[in-house]
């Protein structure tokens, strides 16, 4: 039986930037991955980064391919990032339609009630049509946290040991499977649900290598998980635009209730207002950040 491998279609270009892709079930999701320097030589510390996009992302290749108006820029983002070795692994969880107008029986649009049951005028029932998948993986992803990660890094490991790239430890010996050293966990839009699952999801090992947790306008739930787990924790960075009333009640638990934003070096919780921005350059601009700014030992 073939070992299940990460496919490239670009990686005799430069076997030091590549991306890889896959639909394999054996995967868990559909992933697309993307490799920098060369981590088969030190595969007993690899840095891993794992993002969850946002609803409006129709197929796994949009990842690396922003639909018009809608540019995250990862893949750009990746490249010229000051960290030269990585692996960026990215499971598609779905594609959720941008909101719709919710229609009768006679395809007229159904006006919100308050709770009197009054119509409020101008304002009617919406729903987001789409991949009932969304929801589903959050969940999934959130109990194999460790399974998916080890099963991805095996495909990639298979991947290159096909290509010639054994894996070695820094000291050239042989190894049989990559050890991640350095996690970084990050989401943008729809994908917060995800993050916050599946850093709960983390065993020991994969806890310990947790370096960050980045969110991009995507605290769309009660922000006190995030502040719970602060002690001793990897700190949590949330960059808000369209997701102030969360952020600012992390805000207020963090102790400063009339401030935009907070962050300070050292601290485990950052909260960073975006307020001028939009909900796309939330993520791109602030995924450059912290990919710029990164502490990895």
């Amino acid at each position: 039986m073939a070992k299940p491998t990460l496919k490239s279609n670009d990686y005799t270009k430069d076997p030091t930037s590549f991306t890889l892709e896959t639909d394999d079930s054996y995967f868990i999701r559909e992933t697309v991955a993307y490799v920098k320097g060369t981590p088969a030589t030190h595969a007993e510390a690899v840095t891993v980064i794992v993002w969850f996009h946002g609803f409006y992302v129709n197929n796994r290749t949009t990842l690396f391919n922003d639909l018009p108006g809608k540019e995250v820029k990862l893949l750009a983002n990746l490249k010229s990032c000051p960290i030269k070795e990585l692996i960026f692994i990215a499971p598609f969880m779905g594609y959720v339609k941008p909101a719709e107008f919710v229609l009768d029986k006679d395809k007229q649009k159904i006006p919100v009630r308050n709770k009197k049951g009054e119509i409020i005028p101008d304002r009617f029932q919406m729903w987001n049509p789409g991949s009932t998948q969304y929801r589903d993986v959050e969940a999934k992803l959130g109990k194999e946290a460790d399974n998916y990660l080890a099963k991805v890094l095996e495909g990639l490991a298979n991947f290159l040991d096909s290509q010639g790239q054994a894996l070695k430890t820094s000291d050239g010996k042989g190894a049989s499977a990559f050890t991640i050293k350095n996690l970084i966990v990050a989401c943008h839009s729809g994908g917060g649900v995800a993050m916050r699952a599946f850093v709960s999801g983390l065993g020991n090992n994969n806890t310990a290598a947790l370096k960050g947790s980045w969110c991009f306008d995507c605290l769309y739930e009660n922000p006190k998980f995030w502040f719970n787990q602060a002690t001793n924790a990897a700190p949590f960075y949330v960059y808000y635009w369209g997701t102030a009333v969360n952020a600012q009640n992390l805000l207020g638990l963090m102790g400063h209730p009339n401030q935009a934003q907070f962050s300070q070096p050292g601290d485990a919780l950052h909260v960073i207002d975006n307020s001028t921005k939009d909900h796309y350059r939330t993520a791109s601009e602030g995924f450059a950040e912290r990919l710029a700014n990164v502490k990895l030992p």
